[in-house]
């Protein structure tokens, strides 16, 4: 045990095209970096797929876990998981009245998601958080998963000695890391940058508001017009509501030089938002570059999650 760490959390990021772990700890200076590295995935490893087998060679993703997570066979270890945002829905869904009890309220929700997301009830796994009320209609934010996918990943890992405590997207493990960052006055937004996806949230006085996950198209050009979209399609649904501050993270090349593209989206303040700033890291890492910090934002939101 680190000295002054009461506990050192290891987070684990699936990509299509690489693993990503992580070990943090916390103290009462705050979050540190103890180790981080990323493992390259053949082509072939992963497909993904809501609804039929992702891991299509299992020896070769279970190398590269425990590559990344540098661990020796047999050695049993708690993790934070982030699962591609790929293969998991989420959406803001709206309940006019929700049940006192809690399997019932499950119950609605799956019937829900069946009805506007097609998944069966009887074989998806839902999870939901309250987001507060609008026009006297309750919300949550709802993400849906087809259990046997899911399980698909989970097992792989136990199998093996990798235990998942904590299992979320990689959307919301990413936007946990950088969430502190984030204030809770105005109509804020979050983008979350991802190598072949991203994530949009928007805030009003704290309350989220709007959400969208949207894949990458085939060039950057497309990448850029589906955010552009995915903005017009906010201000139409919120005429009322002008976002005055967007906040920038995730992994993106030159994600800086686009500062100056986001901000010509409308009349609000853009800022990228700092790692470094949340989070320190041992001389032994090695990191100075942002960019590289940046990559492992959701795998070190997965890992914080075992302690939040």
């Amino acid at each position: 045990m680190r000295q002054g760490f009461k506990k050192i959390c290891t987070g684990i990021d699936i990509s299509r095209t690489a693993v990503t772990a992580v070990r943090i700890g916390f103290s009462p200076e705050g979050w540190r970096l103890f180790q981080c590295k990323s493992i390259e995935l053949p082509d072939d490893v992963i497909r993904f797929s809501y609804r039929n087998q992702n891991i299509i060679k299992k020896d070769l993703f279970i190398d590269a876990v425990k590559q990344a997570l540098e661990i020796e066979d047999g050695r049993e270890i708690l993790t934070g998981v982030g699962l591609p945002n790929e293969i998991i829905k989420m959406s803001i869904q709206e309940f006019p009245e929700l049940p006192k009890a809690r399997p019932e309220i499950e119950r609605m929700v799956a019937w829900t998601i069946e009805r506007s997301l097609h998944f069966p009830a009887h074989s998806t796994k839902v999870s939901y958080h309250p987001v507060g009320w609008k026009n006297g209609v309750e919300r949550m934010l709802v993400t849906a998963g087809i259990s046997s996918v899911i399980r698909e990943y989970e097992l792989v890992l136990r199998e093996n000695h990798i235990c998942p405590e904590v299992i979320r997207p990689v959307g919301i493990t990413q936007f946990n890391f950088y969430a502190e960052k984030i204030p809770d006055q105005g109509v804020v937004a979050y983008l979350g940058l991802f190598e072949n996806y991203f994530t949009f949230f928007v805030f009003i006085e704290g309350q989220l508001s709007f959400y969208q996950g949207i894949k990458k198209g085939h060039s950057s050009k497309h990448y850029l017009d589906d955010i552009d979209m995915c903005f017009e399609f906010y201000a139409n649904q919120n005429p009322d509501q002008e976002i005055e501050r967007l906040y920038i993270g995730g992994c993106q090349e030159n994600r800086e030089k686009m500062q100056d593209v986001f901000a010509s989206f409308g009349n609000m303040d853009v800022t990228v938002l700092d790692e470094f700033s949340l989070i320190g890291k041992e001389k032994a890492v090695g990191m100075d570059k942002r960019e590289a910090l940046a990559y492992y934002a959701a795998a070190i939101g997965a890992a914080q999650s075992l302690l939040k």
